[in-house]
Order: structure tokens, then sequence, then C-alpha cells
């Protein structure tokens, strides 16, 4: 009885290590996502600038 017991804690605790993974990759996901949003706004404005002085 005592082992299967100790079968489900170590099961639990593997999923929520698992789930932390997900949540970890997901949040540096979202941050590259926001990067290349802000530099993509960066070059638009080079380019208008750049077709202001011409």
């Amino acid at each position: 009885m005592a082992r299967h017991r100790r079968s489900m804690k170590h099961r639990a605790s593997r999923k929520h290590r698992k789930s932390h993974k997900a949540r970890r990759s997901h949040k540096v996901r979202r941050s590259q996502k926001q990067q290349r949003k802000q530099s993509r706004k960066q070059q638009q404005k080079q380019q208008r600038g750049g077709f202001r002085f011409f």
C-alpha cells in the first residue's frame, strides 16, 4: 500500500514540473514575439525618416 502511494506522489510531482516548464517556455516565446514586434516598428520608423529626406 505504501509503495502505491509513493508512486502516485512521484507521478504528481513529475506532472507539476512539466506544467512549470511549459509555462516558462510560453513566457519566453511571448517575450520573443514582443521583441520582434518592437524591432519591426523601429524599422518602419527608419524607413519613413529616409523617405522624408528624399
